[in-house]
């Protein structure tokens, strides 16, 4: 899975418009993917005329103030009226912003794991897959569907979870093979750059694929290769696979302590 990346997601719903292409880079504050509210501008262009028509009531006012004495007493309420209305736009305006989404900081797009919608009540266009390809243009997002990630720039990493009774026997610097579901028949190479020696107990990670009752430990593994390139496209984050760490040759008295451990859960 690529490192920490950001969740975007949509806080404002509308149509999808726009959007970069899954794996670009991207820097903070730039604009990943825009949404188009119908209702949202409707009120913004109704609160913009509203606008407009008090200015122009209170230039007539002032106009009159010096001959008009019912004029001049109106100015007040015509002076706050167009406050009023003026912050209102400019609260339409703040929530519109929240249709555009942008990168919260320096990375690379990637997609979150592909899923298919269903055809909303309203049936409006429904979505499917990465919901930046450009099939999905037009679709309509809800608040809180996830458009996609913005992974920190650099390489890539994997998080394996080893059995307790085997983590003494890894350590940084050890290669390690992986197979990932998103690159099916496709080995890669990685090293170990870190190994967590406090042990959890796997039924608190079931959402990461474990459903026994085993105790484990997590190692991080770096991609000797840029692994995106091989496969040709973004890696997903969250993805799922299977990894075989070299921790060497096993000795007949390694292997007898292991299964020991194994059998009475020794520390």
């Amino acid at each position: 899975v690529p490192q920490a990346p950001t969740t975007l997601a949509v806080t404002l719903p509308g149509r999808i418009i726009w959007s970069v292409e899954t794996g670009s880079h991207v820097a903070a504050g730039d604009l990943v993917a825009e949404l188009y509210n119908t209702e949202i501008k409707r009120r913004i262009l109704q609160a913009e005329a509203e606008v407009e028509r008090r200015k122009l009531e209170l230039e007539l006012l002032e106009a009159l103030r010096a001959v008009n004495p019912q004029a001049n007493a109106q100015l007040p309420a015509a002076q706050t009226g167009l406050a009023e209305n003026e912050k209102r736009l400019a609260e339409l305006r703040n929530d519109a912003e929240r249709l555009e989404l942008r990168a919260p900081h320096d990375g690379v797009v990637i997609s979150t794991p592909s899923r298919r919608d269903t055809m909303r009540k309203e049936l409006l266009p429904s979505w499917e897959g990465d919901p930046l390809e450009r099939e999905n243009l037009g679709a309509w997002f809800d608040v809180g569907d996830q458009l996609c990630l913005v992974a920190p720039s650099g390489e890539a990493e994997v998080e394996l979870l080893v059995d307790e009774a085997d983590a003494d026997r890894v350590a940084t610097g050890q290669m390690v093979r992986i197979a990932m579901d998103q690159a099916a028949g496709s080995i890669f190479a990685g090293v170990v750059v870190d190994v967590a020696r406090e042990a959890e107990q796997s039924d608190t990670i079931k959402s990461e694929g474990m459903s026994s009752s085993e105790t484990i430990c997590r190692v991080r593994v770096a991609f000797a290769d840029n692994a995106a390139k091989l496969i040709g496209r973004p890696l997903i984050y969250g993805g799922h696979g299977l990894a075989k760490i070299d921790a060497g040759a096993t000795t007949l008295g390694e292997l007898f302590t292991t299964m020991l451990r194994r059998s009475l859960r020794m520390p």
